[in-house]
């Protein structure tokens, strides 16, 4: 053999650079462990920041329509502005500034695309319920978000418009039991924030 070849030919080089077999399978097992973790963790965070859209819009709502009735007197009551499908893609708002809504009416409108439908439902001046349904996991079953004022001098408010949160309130995650009034919170046990 010719001495330009030497040591190129064989295994047991001095000074060749690259990994061995053993070392590359090894890389890959670690890397495949390490995304069994993390991709079930994302999913969870993912969701969990979907889940905060409705509260903070179900703030803003609330916000909207106490000022509302601090300048006229009465709630306003919003029927629930179709995104034509609720889940785990954002879509539009489909209500326009010029359209007789109760959104347009207390001034409230949200930013961007949603991915939960809202509503409100008064018994005028008194009580109301704010509303939030989506599907963001894309499973078929709802994440429900909703604010109960109850009636003055009692312990029930007025049913929603998507008749999704109890008149006695949203659950509370301690209890499990429908009865936080005048919080934002889950409509049922299943959309509690624990769930992700």
């Amino acid at each position: 053999m010719p001495s330009r070849w030497r040591g190129r030919l064989g295994f047991h080089t001095r000074g060749c650079n690259g990994f061995t077999l053993i070392e590359l399978m090894l890389t890959v097992s670690i890397v495949g462990i390490l995304a069994t973790v993390a991709i079930p963790t994302m999913m969870r965070f993912q969701l969990k920041a979907k889940a905060a859209e409705s509260r903070v819009n179900i703030a803003a709502i609330r916000e909207a329509e106490e000022i509302y009735f601090a300048e006229s007197g009465v709630y306003v009551s919003a029927v629930p502005v179709l995104p034509l499908s609720i889940g785990p893609v954002r879509v539009a708002w489909l209500l326009a500034d010029t359209d007789v809504h109760g959104f347009n009416e207390i001034g409230w409108a949200p930013e961007g695309e949603l991915y939960f439908q809202y509503g409100v439902k008064t018994n005028g001046e008194l009580a109301y319920t704010i509303e939030a349904r989506s599907d963001i996991d894309g499973d078929g079953a709802y994440n429900t978000w909703g604010y109960v004022k109850p009636i003055p001098g009692t312990s029930a408010g007025v049913a929603g418009p998507l008749a999704l949160c109890p008149v006695t309130g949203v659950f509370d995650p301690g209890t499990g039991a429908p009865n936080r009034l005048n919080l934002i919170g889950p409509c049922d046990p299943g959309s509690r924030a624990s769930k992700y």
